[in-house]
This record gives C-alpha cells, sequence and structure tokens, in this order.
C-alpha cells in the first residue's frame, strides 16, 4: 500500500515530528510550524495517492510557551499498515529508536528526518539533529548506526531542559558537509534554508 518512497518519509517523519496513535486502528499524524507549512502540505501529497490520507493539513493555534503562532498537521486513516511501525516504535508505548529502525532508512528518509528535527548553528557550521527524546540510549545507537553507514563523526550536543538533560546529536564542521551533500539531492525547495541555499 505504501511505495518505497512513502515509507521513508513515513519513517522519516517518525523519528522526527510525527507519531503513531494508539490501536484500536493504528493511525499516523505529523505536523510542522507556521514557517514549515509547504513542508507538511509537500508530505501530503507524497502520501496522498496511498489512499491512507484524505484531509489535507489543517492549522491550529501555537504555543505560547514555544512562541510559535500556528501549527499544521494532518493525519492518516486508522489501518493496519501502520501496525509494524507502531510495533517497531513504540513497543512498550514510548518512542524508541533501534538499529532495526536505522537500518530501515536510506538517504531520503535521513533527509526527511533532517528536514523535520534538524538545523544548522548561527555560525552554519554545525549540522545539529534534535535527537533528545530518545536519550543517551537513543543518542548513542544513532551515532554508531551514522559511522556504519556514512563514516560520519557525531557527538553529544548535551542540553539541559526544566526536567532532564538533553542528548542532541551534532556533526564535526567536515561531517556537517557531508551530511548536507548526501541529502542534499531529497532537498525540498521551500525548506533550503536548512542547507544554506
Amino acid at each position: 500500500m505504501l511505495t518505497p518512497k512513502q515509507e521513508q518519509i513515513i519513517l522519516g517523519s517518525l523519528l522526527g515530528d510525527g507519531h503513531l496513535r494508539r490501536p484500536p486502528g493504528v493511525l499516523f499524524s505529523t505536523k510542522g510550524c507556521d514557517k514549515s507549512k509547504d513542508y507538511v502540505f509537500w508530505k501530503y501529497e507524497e502520501l496522498k495517492p496511498s489512499g491512507l490520507f484524505s484531509r489535507p493539513p489543517k492549522s491550529s493555534p501555537g504555543r505560547a510557551r514555544t512562541g510559535t503562532t500556528r501549527s499544521w498537521s494532518f493525519y492518516s486513516k486508522r489501518n493496519s499498515v501502520f501496525n509494524e511501525y507502531r510495533q517497531l516504535f513504540y513497543p512498550n508505548g514510548k518512542k524508541i529508536v533501534t538499529r532495526e529502525i536505522l537500518n530501515k532508512l536510506d538517504n531520503l528518509g535521513l533527509a526527511v528526518w533532517y528536514m523535520d528535527d534538524g538545523s544548522r548553528s548561527k555560525a552554519k557550521k554545525h549540522v545539529r539533529l534534535a535527537t533528545q527524546s530518545f536519550g543517551q540510549e537513543g543518542f548513542e545507537v544513532i551515532s554508531e548506526w551514522l559511522w556504519e553507514k556514512y563514516r560520519l563523526h557525531s557527538f553529544p550536543d548535551i542540553r539541559r531542559n526544566s526536567s532532564r538533560m538533553g542528548w542532541a546529536l551534532r556533526f564535526r564542521v567536515e561531517d556537517s558537509k557531508r551530511f548536507l551533500g548526501i541529502t542534499r539531492p531529497h532537498m525540498i525547495p521551500c525548506m533550503s534554508g536548512k542547507w544554506g541555499v
């Protein structure tokens, strides 16, 4: 039901801003801030031919504490095609990352993940992935996978918020350039700023 390209969009989104609602009848959802509106609509248009998505993205008020003015989101129909992803990402009810998940990812999926949850430093030298929700263990799994598959060195960008330590992932300067080169062929024009274009 999902094409290889659609599966990569789902996988990259689930590593980023996407979620799978609980059974019975699992459904996929994803969202983005107002600046990412065109990107959210791009995802929807790419996934719509699967027949699993019938309602276009809708807007909702942002959150005052994060400073966002508006967000955009869309949902799939409930379908058993998402059961496998639910078991992979939420084996105990909380989203995790494993080698099994990462091994399914190709360059497109990596680019979607970056468009969802990646950023560049103010000096535009370092690329960062917001991996805090996966904790230290998840960071280590991701870091090892990036080295083994792409020979990309990464290191923890540890930040503390009000409740816990956050293990974000950051690339060294040369590895940032290589990462951007790997993912750039899948860049969506409205997100070109993440590549410095």
